[in-house]
């Protein structure tokens, strides 16, 4: 305990009885420091994390596992698959591929199509596409992906005569633009 060497007085009389009219007053420097003492130390307790446990407040990192799988079929552009309704995956080519986010065990994860290709037109379904992660990588989803087909169709009125045989004929040509890919021309013929 710390105290200051001059007495406290106020207006106290000395031994020839006059009055000092001087106020010493001690500074309480015990309860100040008390004050400080037990602010750092809630303070302390508190960035440790309450202090319960382990010692020295440090966890190990958790530990998180990625979502993909694989995309057969596709031959068009523009495919974006979505994990969980947001991640963004853009997709070039049939493979694999993997999400960019991670989850922990336990995590569910949903992998949807957000955009369907074009260039051909084309549908992607997604299979095994929702679960838990458990303790390693997903690696299963299927994403299948088809080419759009198209129907010719029509009515033949007032034939007459017998052997009509139906003619079609698909004629693909190559733009040459950017692209270069297959351009299909469809004729009938009767």
């Amino acid at each position: 305990m710390l105290q200051s060497s001059k007495p406290i007085c106020r207006g106290m009389r000395s031994d020839s009885g006059d009055v000092r009219g001087r106020v010493h007053a001690r500074r309480n420097v015990q309860g100040s420091f008390s004050y400080a003492l037990v602010g750092l130390m809630l303070i302390a307790l508190a960035a440790c994390g309450g202090g319960s446990g382990g010692g020295g407040g440090s966890s190990a990192p958790m530990t998180t596992y990625t979502v993909g799988g694989t995309v057969t079929g596709l031959t068009g552009t523009g495919l974006v698959l979505q994990d969980n309704a947001s991640g963004d995956l853009a997709v070039s080519a049939a493979g694999a591929f993997t999400f960019a986010t991670r989850l922990a065990t336990g995590a569910a994860y949903a992998v949807t199509v957000k955009t369907q290709p074009s260039s051909p037109t084309q549908n992607c379904v997604v299979t095994t596409g929702s679960g838990t992660v458990a303790t390693s990588n997903v690696t299963n989803v299927a994403v299948v992906c088809t080419t759009a087909s198209s129907t010719i169709g029509g009515v033949v009125s007032e034939l007459t005569g017998s052997g009509l045989e139906p003619y079609v004929e698909v004629i693909a040509h190559i733009d040459t633009d950017a692209e270069k890919s297959l351009v299909p021309e469809y004729r009938l013929e009767i």
